[in-house]
């Protein structure tokens, strides 16, 4: 039976011209290469936090905080889990808005708002591959 919930399988995130990818099945990668287990910060300042034996990837940077686990459902299938906050310095510091999920969440500062109203359409789109 269908649960009608959508599982997130992949996760792609641009801090300056550095590239991060989490799949579902797999390591994170650093620009197309395996992220290091531990500490690491990017050429932004953005650190990496990686944890092998419990799937997890913690991204701290001046827009985001992004806690990332790999998990399963009941039957198996393979998805991501993540929580993320915006930092002090809000979204838009870099000058470019978050698209996707995020794009649809947040707004250009780092104060709590309500956008619920615009979640359902998206939803919506994100199932019909609008």
């Amino acid at each position: 039976m269908n649960s009608g919930l959508i599982y997130n399988t992949d996760l792609d995130l641009t801090f300056g011209n550095q590239h991060v990818e989490v799949l579902a099945s797999g390591t994170p990668t650093l620009d197309g290469k395996a992220v290091k287990e531990g500490h690491q910060t990017l050429k932004d300042g953005t650190t990496l936090d990686y944890n092998k034996n419990k799937s997890t990837l913690t991204i701290n940077g001046k827009e985001y905080k992004i806690e990332i686990q790999n998990n399963k459902d009941h039957n198996g299938a393979k998805h991501i889990d993540y929580k993320v906050k915006t930092g002090d310095a809000g979204v838009y510091s870099d000058g470019v808005m978050p698209t996707g999920f995020m794009g649809v969440m947040f707004d250009a500062d780092n104060k709590a708002s309500s956008n619920e109203s615009k979640f359902p359409s998206f939803l919506e789109q994100f199932r019909l591959g609008k």
